[in-house]
């Protein structure tokens, strides 16, 4: 969510808060009314997290003690821990803050198991810029491989937390 009046990148949609919770709270209910019993909502998305929050508590609290519920999911985007798994268990010790870009080497390599042409890593190479904040992503191989298991990491935790809510039935 943001100000539709300030976008900053052509061709981006910005939604207000107002009409991104509006949004998110209709697809619920839509979905709700279409028999899903139980409604996760998860995102990658810094700024949509509050918003995520607001709707599911809303909507629980609406939906009182029917079967199933809606809940936010914030240990999805729970990039610290992702960065410490990063670091502790691959043994990948990054400064996002070298090159002061949206990016670092754990969404590149996340990014590149879908197709490491997703990064544009030929014409990185060609320019020399095979990195993100000083990590190279050659081989291509072992960044990948760093990316299938933070992928699977996040998955994990993100399973694990929606079970828990669910067993609480919050």
């Amino acid at each position: 969510p943001g100000n539709p009046a300030n976008s900053r990148s052509p061709g981006t949609v910005v939604l207000s808060r107002g009409t991104y919770e509006a949004m998110l709270t209709d697809m619920a209910t839509s979905l709700r009314s279409q028999g899903f019993q139980n409604i996760i909502l998860i995102g990658d998305s810094g700024g949509n997290q509050r918003s995520m929050a607001t709707v599911a508590d809303a909507l629980s609290t609406a939906w009182g003690g029917d079967s199933g519920g809606i809940y936010h999911i914030p240990e999805y985007y729970n990039y610290d821990d992702v960065v410490d798994y990063q670091r502790d268990v691959l043994g990948v010790d990054e400064d996002p803050r070298l090159e002061g870009l949206h990016d670092d080497y754990y969404i590149t390599s996340i990014i590149m198991n879908d197709d490491p042409q997703h990064v544009r890593l030929e014409q990185r190479i060609e320019a020399g810029k095979a990195s993100i904040n000083g990590i190279s992503i050659v081989p291509i191989e072992q960044t990948i491989e760093h990316g299938r298991r933070l992928i699977e990491f996040r998955t994990d935790v993100t399973v694990g937390a929606i079970g828990q809510v669910m067993a609480a039935g919050r």
